[in-house]
């Protein structure tokens, strides 16, 4: 069992580094393998609109020069993804919402096609957002899309897992944010082994 986890800040040890690291280090005490991928500073290419992943069940972008696509063969395999973002104007970072719109694209392909299950079906989902001041609520749900609309399962927490951080190093002084990230930690976690459990009951 595995998790795959993409963090959208270009920081890789900032505020949103620390609170996804937190985060999965909650996904390992249960069990479940994790995998941190820095997605901020990859040079991820956006969306061309060409279409070309949606001919023929598709499920490859036709730009190759960015890990896009290994990202993605390795997403196809893993049992849940987690995302986290800062939040840039009331939304997630500009990689990040390129990453949305290409993977989306990409787990839509097979359903476009007329299949009934796309490649990302019923797996795990969760996301995290790190605000200065307000808006990481915005950023999560603009993750969540994403997950709905690809058929992944998004397990409930009880308050949304944002942490507040304007300078580096903030987010541990927030013992809330990091309460929420260790709780949807564990939800992600405990819900990849209950779906992993049932694999072969059909």
């Amino acid at each position: 069992m595995k998790v795959m986890a993409f963090n959208g800040s270009p920081r890789k040890n900032g505020n949103t580094a620390a609170l996804l690291r937190r985060c999965l280090a909650a996904v390992e005490a249960e069990g479940v393998e994790t995998r941190f991928i820095q997605l901020g500073g990859s040079g991820i290419q956006p969306c061309r609109g060409c279409n070309a992943c949606r001919k023929n069940d598709r499920e490859e972008c036709i730009i190759k020069n960015d890990p896009l696509n290994a990202w993605y063969a390795e997403m196809k395999e893993a049992d849940g993804i987690i995302l986290a973002s800062p939040t840039y104007i009331w939304g997630v970072t500009g990689e990040m919402k390129i990453f949305l719109d290409r993977a989306t694209y990409l787990a839509r392909a097979r359903l476009r096609a007329g299949n009934l299950e796309g490649s990302l079906k019923n797996k795990v989902g969760g996301a995290l957002a790190c605000h200065a001041f307000t808006g990481g609520v915005n950023a999560i749900q603009q993750m969540h899309s994403m997950f709905f609309n690809v058929q992944m399962i998004v397990p409930g927490v009880s308050y949304w897992p944002v942490a507040t951080g304007l300078q580096p190093g903030d987010v541990e002084q927030d013992a809330g944010g990091l309460r929420y990230a260790e709780e949807l930690g564990r939800a992600v976690a405990r819900l990849v082994r209950r779906l992993d459990a049932t694999k072969n009951l059909a």
